[in-house]
């Protein structure tokens, strides 16, 4: 926005549950940003959190790299290299990436959603925390629902 924050919108791809957790039954969104577990044929339920870590993943990459970690034409081979191909970085990244940032990522891509990464162990990560130097707010502290007003919208 013009204040220099960035704002996230609901483009009518979301869910929302209550609790710990969901288990969902489809999936939709952009192809590139799809976890491995719902381009799976085996697969028949996903945990709606760990669908969010993974496309958070995919976009803390997209942030510090300037693409996508997974890339390809073709939207077979684009689900065959999400499901299959471990995470690269280019060589000569600028700035260079710290070894934090690249576990976290790592962690967030894990294509295995039982041992993925969780948003309280992002919270704790030493990277987001500048190994706990810098904490984050409680959740109390933090979270408090802000209505966007068309206008709002409008302007962005």
């Amino acid at each position: 926005g013009e204040d220099g924050q960035i704002k996230i919108a609901d483009f009518g791809v979301s869910n929302q549950f209550e609790g710990t957790d969901a288990l969902l039954t489809s999936s939709v969104g952009t192809p590139a940003f799809m976890a491995p577990e719902t381009i799976s044929e085996s697969r028949k339920n996903f945990h709606g959190k760990a669908l969010d870590v993974w496309a958070m993943g995919v976009t803390l990459y997209c942030f510090v790299v300037g693409r996508c970690p997974f890339m390809d034409d073709q939207i077979l081979s684009l689900h065959n290299k999400i499901k299959n191909q471990l995470v690269e970085y280019p060589e000569h990244t600028r700035p260079v990436l710290s070894e934090e940032l690249k576990d976290l990522i790592l962690k967030m891509l894990d294509k295995n959603p039982e041992t993925r990464i969780t948003v309280p162990q992002i919270k704790l990560h030493p990277w987001v925390t500048k190994h706990g130097v810098e904490p984050l707010p409680t959740e109390d502290e933090n979270c408090t629902l802000i209505e966007v007003t068309e206008e709002e919208i409008g302007r962005a």
